[in-house]
């Protein structure tokens, strides 16, 4: 690992770290028990880090799969990294469930050999499943497990384009503003509108007006009132110009 430097840490202290810290003065650091009721979380996240590094390495030294010619399907052929990845992946979830006495728990965490996810599921009554042609509902390009910063490159990834994504494919949309702009909502308003339009579907807002708003701020306000009436709209009106700090 590299040299530590001079600042702040919140770092699991393994045996790498230790014998670096061990060449230190105690007067140059300062360390403290992980707290019991915090222990599953940190340890969890540094056995994470671990696993990840471990995966990486075993995919590095087993190979990618080759490249499949013809019309051969690509996700039957095979697949020795990720093969090896979740073998090594299921001996961990097995030790696991050893050393907690609850492997009927552990056993139904094994990933399966066939090494997919699940993407979608679809309800019974969703009309779009007859359709011949339709393959699946249309997906955000940002991951759902992953936070993502939007930024206003113009190569990258938009996110006007991205919200209108995540409201046709949302149960519920929640938004939380601080005020609203028609530059801003009419970019997302014909999809809010048709969410809105989809029985079960719920659209909840919380936001606030400035004092001395343009009209068309106002009315776009008063607009997005309308389209979410009854859909639990809160907002919270200030009677005087508000001051930054």
């Amino acid at each position: 690992m590299d040299e530590l430097c001079p600042g702040l840490y919140e770092q699991v202290i393994n045996r790498e770290l230790s014998a670096k810290l061990k060449e230190l003065s105690e007067k140059l650091f300062r360390r403290e028990g992980i707290d019991e009721a915090e222990a599953p979380a940190i340890l969890s996240e540094y056995a994470a880090a671990v696993i990840q590094k471990s995966l990486e390495l075993l995919g590095a030294q087993t190979g990618q799969h080759p490249a499949v010619g013809g019309d051969a399907d690509p996700q039957n052929a095979p697949r020795p990294a990720l093969s090896a990845q979740i073998r090594l992946i299921n001996a961990i979830v097995q030790l696991l469930g050893s050393s907690c006495c609850n492997d009927e728990y552990f056993q139904q965490q094994q990933v399966d050999d066939r090494g997919e996810q699940l993407l979608s599921v679809y309800a019974e009554n969703d009309a779009r499943i007859l359709d011949p042609g339709f393959t699946d509902y249309e997906r955000p390009q940002t991951s759902l497990r992953w936070s993502t910063l939007f930024t206003g490159y113009e190569h990258g990834i938009r996110l006007d384009g991205e919200l209108r994504r995540e409201i046709r494919s949302a149960d519920s949309v929640d938004l939380l503003i601080s005020f609203i702009k028609y530059s801003g909502l009419r970019l997302i308003y014909e999809d809010l509108k048709a969410f809105t339009d989809q029985p079960g579907k719920k659209l909840r807002v919380v936001t606030t007006t400035y004092v001395n708003s343009r009209n068309s701020d106002t009315n776009s306000f008063n607009y997005l009132c309308r389209l979410a009436a009854g859909s639990g709209l809160r907002t919270r009106f200030l009677p005087r110009s508000t001051v930054g700090l």
